[in-house]
């Protein structure tokens, strides 16, 4: 007799309510959240506040929300970081690189978002 033969059928949905679809986030120093096994970037106002963040299944998104607000999406990755540009850019402006322009910025950017997709 087959063992197969004998497993009942399983609803894989069922599990989905053991994981964590919406959490409160306290925004690092380094204007990011976790979320699973990943880090994922804010804008840099909001470095110190909490943040509500909701993971809707169907579209594999990550919404981030501040007082209700919509304040960052991201869809979400297997990558350790994931960075939106425009947080990347502010973070770097904010302190390092305050004395870079765009360009140079926006190039370093570029060079680092490729380095950590290696990670």
């Amino acid at each position: 007799m087959k063992k197969k033969e004998h497993l009942n059928f399983f609803n894989a949905k069922l599990l989905d309510t053991y994981i964590e679809n919406e959490c409160i986030r306290i925004v690092s120093k380094e204007s990011m959240i976790n979320f699973r096994k990943g880090k994922y970037s804010v804008p840099t106002k909001y470095i110190g506040e909490e943040v509500q963040v909701i993971f809707n299944n169907s579209t594999d998104e990550l919404l981030i929300y501040y007082d209700g607000e919509l304040i960052r999406r991201h869809n979400l990755s297997e990558r350790k970081f994931n960075y939106i540009v425009e947080d990347m850019s502010e973070i770097l402006k904010s302190d390092v690189f305050k004395h870079k322009d765009d360009k140079e910025i926006l190039t370093y950017i570029e060079n680092s978002l490729l380095l950590y997709d290696e990670i």
